[in-house]
C-alpha cells in the first residue's frame, strides 16, 4: 500500500478489518481507534496517539512501534512478533493472548497484572525491567535481556 498518512487524526474512527500495511501513521492520534481484526503489518505507527483504542486481533508484526501511547487499549491477541517497541507505553493495556516474540521491547513500559496467554518467546527487554517482570510474571528464561549499551545479559 506504502501511504503516507503522517500526523493524521483518525480520533474515534472505525476502521474494522481493514489493510493498512506498509503505511506511515507516525505521529497520528488515533485515541479510541477500533480496528479489529485489521493489519497494520510492517507500518509506522512511532509517536502515535492510541490510547483506549480496540486492536484486537490486530497484526502488528514488523511494525514500527517505537514511542506509542497503548495506555488503555484493547491489544487482545495482537501479534506484534518481530515489532520494534521501544519506549512504548503498554500501561493498562489488554494483553492476553497477545504475541511478543521477537519483538523489540527496549526500555518499553507497561504494568499489566494479567498476562495469560501473552507468548514472550526471544522478545528483547532492557536489563532494569528484570524485576518488575519477573514480579508480573513474565518466565524471563524465554527472554532476551539487554543492557544500555545494547549488550545481550545472560
Amino acid at each position: 500500500m506504502h501511504a503516507n498518512m503522517k500526523n493524521s487524526s483518525l480520533l474515534n474512527a472505525w476502521l474494522i478489518g481493514c489493510n493498512l500495511q506498509s503505511v506511515d501513521l507516525s505521529y497520528s492520534n488515533m485515541q479510541r481507534l477500533n480496528v479489529v481484526n485489521s493489519s497494520f503489518q510492517n507500518t509506522n505507527l512511532s509517536h502515535s496517539n492510541l490510547h483506549a483504542s480496540n486492536l484486537s486481533s490486530v497484526n502488528l508484526s514488523y511494525a514500527n512501534l517505537s514511542h506509542v501511547n497503548f495506555d488503555s487499549a484493547d491489544l487482545r491477541g495482537v501479534d506484534f512478533s518481530f515489532a520494534i517497541l521501544e519506549k512504548t507505553n503498554l500501561h493498562y493495556a489488554k494483553l492476553s493472548g497477545a504475541n511478543l516474540s521477537k519483538a523489540d521491547f527496549t526500555n518499553g513500559f507497561f504494568v499489566k497484572k494479567d498476562i495469560r496467554g501473552v507468548v514472550f518467546s526471544k522478545t528483547i527487554f532492557h536489563i532494569k525491567h528484570k524485576e518488575a517482570l519477573v514480579k508480573i510474571g513474565v518466565n524471563l528464561s524465554y527472554c532476551i535481556l539487554v543492557d544500555n549499551k545494547g549488550n545481550t545479559i545472560k
